[in-house]
């Protein structure tokens, strides 16, 4: 903490009980906490959360935040292998946001230290490979409810051009200028699946997402913000 940190990252939660997490951020004063509860299936990760707010003692401490993972893959399902939906069963939206009041522990992202593809084979998924779904990916997280977290790699080295750093920017600018947080309401308005199929929603009544190369043409009351290969963005005039 003397030399700046505020925050803590707990790797590997699966390890240990979480009543031990609700303890140690009892034990140590701190902004935020987040935890690696590595699974695809978010009901499992917010079970953990609600763990983490008692402590080995008994006592009644805030939640920990978590990767949401449910999300990566999901995104993966999207934007690599064309499957948009991003809808469950009931229609709800996937991942931790999809459960009212965890949006603001939910850490979305990608792919990070453990997953991605850096001179290896193994990686987890495929986003690292394509820069084509890793544009699609970001311009859903940047947009979209949760706490959007850039990898590095991805934002420096991913790709030489600078091309995907340079949207990258522009998406955080569109976030923070049109005020999406953590806890915005999404409308998802149209998806189709395949090669040429799209995602299309609307955030907070104030910006319209298409991601995907089908064609979508909002009315009269948005006006084109942002255009890419991959995504375009309106703003409601």
């Amino acid at each position: 903490k003397a030399l700046g940190f505020d925050s803590w990252r707990y790797d590997f939660v699966k390890g240990c009980p979480a009543k031990y997490v609700g303890t140690y951020n009892q034990a140590h004063p701190y902004y935020y906490s987040v935890g690696e509860f590595w699974d695809g299936d978010a009901t499992k990760i917010k079970a953990w959360m609600d763990a983490t707010k008692t402590t080995a003692t008994g006592e009644q401490v805030p939640a920990a935040a978590a990767f949401d993972f449910e999300l990566k893959y999901r995104l993966k399902d999207a934007f690599v292998n064309h499957q948009y939906p991003l809808l469950d069963p009931n229609q709800q939206r996937v991942g931790l946001s999809g459960f009212r009041g965890y949006a603001p522990l939910s850490v979305t992202f990608l792919d990070n230290h453990d997953s991605g593809c850096i001179n290896r084979n193994d990686c987890d998924n495929l986003f690292s490979k394509s820069t084509k779904a890793l544009s699609r990916g970001y311009a859903y997280l940047l947009t979209h409810p949760g706490i959007p977290m850039v990898w590095a790699y991805h934002y420096f080295f991913q790709d030489p051009s600078g091309g995907l750093q340079e949207e990258i920017k522009n998406l955080i600018y569109i976030r923070k200028k049109y005020g999406i947080n953590a806890q915005s309401a999404v409308t998802v308005i149209q998806t189709s699946a395949g090669v040429s199929g799209h995602y299309v929603a609307e955030v907070d009544n104030r910006l319209l997402v298409k991601i995907g190369k089908k064609d979508y043409t909002p009315n009269a009351n948005w006006q084109e913000l942002y255009r890419t290969d991959n995504y375009t963005i309106w703003v409601k005039s």
